[in-house]
């Protein structure tokens, strides 16, 4: 393949990208200098990686970078990467404009010898995709679970335009881009983890709902207002009142500055944990019950979310929790966990102890530590650190309660969700 051929290919993809679908191209060696687009509403945007954002032995000359002027790029902000914008509904020729630009940012500037020394990371949120077409290999294809095939791109000729020192490009429509999504792309361009969240810390957030990925649910929120119904927060005020503890935060969700927030890095950042939100350790012949059969009450020992969140394996689940006995096995590949939010009172103590026990075990909103019969204690009879442990007696779920899989791994898999209104787990 040359680089006609990758030009016209890479067009294609570039056309037929989803919405907030992210592709990026590197050299397979050398992941600092890249070019990239991602779609956001209806616009597309391609960049190339600047010297501004790189260490100083990365950089380019500045009459390397000139060659992209040339060619149509836009100069960057301070600390920012080459641009460009496209409507999504702009003509195919357009599109094989943007990805000649591309290509001679890879080529000219970057100095990739040919196509094949490029690989590329394709993704929608935390799904990684195969991109079958491009011609090039993926950079890791351990993680690609599934595949994006785009459109037909009208016309085929290409060979012109490939080979054309200067380009001539049109403006086009372009959203200013705002200080923060620079500052995050920097922070995030040098592996700055700090830096990233000190600017999070001082922007203003647009919450837009949750999504369902594969390891769990997410709160989007975005650096700039996006197109579907949101409301205005920061982040201190989000994670003050973060809904569940096991609930991740995606920021700028698919774009090119994105990132992705788990709990514990919550509530470093200040978030207040939302101890009523429960789980339950499910036996191997219940989860079928659930899944299939649209069973939908809870009942007996169950635990904290909080209290259990770096138990994230079946044998360290186990292990502090005392469940020793069958149906559960230290050589169990997974195990099935019950998340939901209970309500204030659900939570009832055996009475092992007197009145100044029972008063100096209550738990916020009427609930009260249950003391086991094997020991009276009020904790899991496990091994490490303690467990609280609470019991319910036989209740309806409520909606939006979750199933999640735990492999041996440590892998974390959003099995279901409950729909009240129909009674049924909704596969994610």
């Amino acid at each position: 393949m040359d680089w006609t051929d990758f030009t016209e290919r890479l067009a294609r993809e570039l056309a037929g990208l989803d919405p907030q679908m992210v592709l990026v191209v590197h050299q397979r060696h050398q992941g600092s200098h890249y070019t990239q687009a991602f779609r956001t509403g209806e616009m597309l945007r391609a960049e190339a990686v600047s010297s501004a954002v790189l260490a100083g032995h990365l950089r380019f000359t500045e009459e390397a970078e000139d060659r992209l002027i040339g060619v149509g790029w836009e100069r960057p902000e301070p600390q920012g990467n080459w641009t460009f914008d496209l409507p999504c509904n702009a003509p195919a020729g357009r599109f094989r404009e943007v990805s000649a630009m591309m290509v001679t940012a890879l080529r000219d500037v970057q100095g990739a010898g040919e196509p094949s020394d490029l690989a590329y990371e394709a993704f929608r949120g935390t799904v990684f995709l195969s991109l079958v077409e491009l011609g090039i290999e993926p950079a890791d294809p351990a993680r690609i679970t599934d595949k994006h095939i785009p459109p037909p791109l009208a016309g085929h000729d290409l060979s012109a335009l490939a080979s054309s020192p200067s380009i001539p490009v049109a403006e086009a429509p372009k959203p200013k881009r705002n200080i923060t999504a620079i500052r995050l792309s920097e922070a995030k361009a040098n592996g700055d983890r700090d830096g990233y969240l000190a600017a999070l810390q001082k922007a203003e957030l647009y919450v837009a709902g949750t999504v369902f990925y594969g390891d769990g649910v997410y709160v989007r929120a975005f650096t700039a207002p996006p197109a579907e119904p949101h409301r205005t927060t920061t982040l201190a005020s989000l994670t003050a009142t973060w809904p569940q503890p096991h609930w991740q935060l995606a920021i700028d969700d698919g774009l090119a500055d994105s990132g992705y927030l788990d709990s514990r890095t919550l509530a470093l950042l200040g978030g207040s944990p939302n101890t009523r939100v429960m789980q339950k350790v499910l036996p191997h012949p219940l989860v079928v019950h659930y899944l299939e059969g649209g069973y939908d009450r809870v009942a007996g020992y169950v635990h904290r979310v909080v209290d259990v969140m770096a138990l994230t394996t079946p044998q360290r689940i186990y292990a502090a929790l005392g469940l020793t006995d069958p149906p559960f096995a230290a050589t169990d590949d997974s195990v099935h966990v019950l998340r939901w939010t209970a309500r204030a009172g659900e939570l009832l103590r055996t009475p092992h102890g007197g009145p100044d026990e029972a008063s100096a075990d209550a738990m916020p909103g009427g609930w009260v530590v249950e003391h086991p019969p094997f020991d009276g204690t009020g904790f899991a009879p496990g091994d490490g650190v303690p467990v609280p442990e609470f019991k319910v007696d036989s209740q309806r779920l409520p909606h939006g309660a979750e199933i999640y899989r735990f492999d041996r791994s440590g892998r974390r898999t959003l099995e279901a969700v409950f729909d009240a209104d129909t009674t049924l787990w909704k596969s994610v």
